[in-house]
């Protein structure tokens, strides 16, 4: 994804996040942000699970620049929401029945631009339908 309308010296000029390191007699240091956002992932096993013992495992890498899209819109999970994030997430699930399954995932994000944060959240869910 792309922020087309996206314009660093605009936002340079106003900016307060997303700074890098100061250079010598500057009260700021340049802006750093980015508008662009992609997600690579795989999965094996059920796409849909039918019946207990079905399963899955998948892994994923995202990098999602500060102003590629509103914040809104990305996983609340990982990095804490928001943009400006880069990582992976790992996870699997298992039927224990035709309307239940229970899945564990990893998130481990850090920050792309600015001061440095990290993220790692592990995180138990089970799911049923009725």
């Amino acid at each position: 994804m792309q922020n087309t309308a996206f314009d660093k010296t605009a936002i340079d000029a106003v900016a307060v996040n997303n700074r890098g390191a100061l250079a010598p007699g500057a009260t700021t240091g340049a802006f750093e942000g980015d508008n662009k956002a992609w997600l690579l992932r795989t999965q094996f096993g059920k796409a849909a699970f039918e019946k207990a013992g079905d399963w899955n495992v998948s892994a994923d890498y995202r990098y999602v620049g500060s102003d590629a899209v509103v914040d809104g819109f990305n996983d609340n999970d990982f990095g804490g929401g928001g943009t400006n994030v880069e990582g992976f997430t790992i996870g699997g699930a298992v039927a224990l029945s035709k309307r239940t399954r229970m899945g564990v995932r990893w998130f481990s994000a850090t920050q792309i631009a600015g001061p440095q944060f990290k993220s790692d959240i592990f995180m138990i869910d089970i799911n049923a339908k009725f």
